[in-house]
């Protein structure tokens, strides 16, 4: 079920995490690359200016809000949905399945200070995820053909922007269809990710240990059980 809402004359998805990752696991068929976004207060301020722009925000396979000002906004009192932006949930619930399913991620940003930021927090909070590349706009002399190339070589399933908006959107509707990866997803530069260290790698660390442990006491009683046959 398609789920909009329209604020300040543009028009968004409004579905919490769990329906919008259902969502997007159901177009995964389709051969186009799928554009996601996180959007902001700013973001549509631009756009109700802009129709370029609201063009293309409007033109996203799946728009996340980003902030709690918008659900107040559309008049939305749900505590769940207040607390899933609060905690950046589905950028954690996205990637635990880009991680999970080992999915390559290309890093697009401004500068490499940036890229770099990111990357710390993702492979801190994903240790298992694979960053395939990365590529800085602010090294790249005339044309962005170049970081098209780089993203297309390493054969990158997910492209990870954080270009500050608007040129992130003006950069996907210039070079979008250009691009070979499964799924664009863009939250812009200034997005605060903090690392979590939390409950997600705890568990994950449990579970490798069990499975450690245990393959540990399967090769002591094979040793025990070679020893009993001599």
């Amino acid at each position: 079920m398609i789920k909009k809402v329209e604020i300040a004359g543009v028009m968004l998805d409004n579905y919490n995490v769990r329906e919008i990752l259902s969502e997007i696991e159901k177009d995964m068929g389709s051969s186009l690359m799928k554009t996601i976004e996180e959007v902001d207060m700013a973001m549509i301020l631009n756009a109700e200016k802009d129709e370029h722009y609201k063009e293309v925000l409007e033109n996203l396979s799946f728009s996340i809000m980003a902030e709690t000002g918008i659900l107040s906004a559309i008049g939305e009192n749900s505590t769940q949905r207040y607390h899933e932006i609060e905690n950046n949930l589905f950028f954690e619930e996205f990637f635990k399945r880009v991680e999970r399913n080992r999915k390559k991620v290309f890093i697009i940003g401004k500068s490499v200070d940036k890229i770099e930021q990111f990357r710390g927090v993702l492979e801190q909070e994903f240790p298992e995820i694979i960053i395939a590349n990365t590529s800085a706009l602010d090294d790249c002399v005339g044309a962005y053909e170049s970081v098209i190339n780089d993203i297309n070589a390493a054969g990158a399933d997910v492209v990870f922007s954080i270009i500050p908006s608007p040129e992130q959107e003006m950069f996907l509707k210039e070079y979008q269809g250009l691009i070979n990866a499964g799924m664009w997803y863009g939250i812009g530069e200034n997005k605060k990710i903090t690392p979590n260290h939390g409950i997600w790698n705890k568990i994950k660390n449990i579970v490798r240990f069990k499975r450690f442990h245990k393959t540990l006491i399967s090769l002591e009683e094979l040793d025990f059980e070679k020893e009993v046959i001599k």
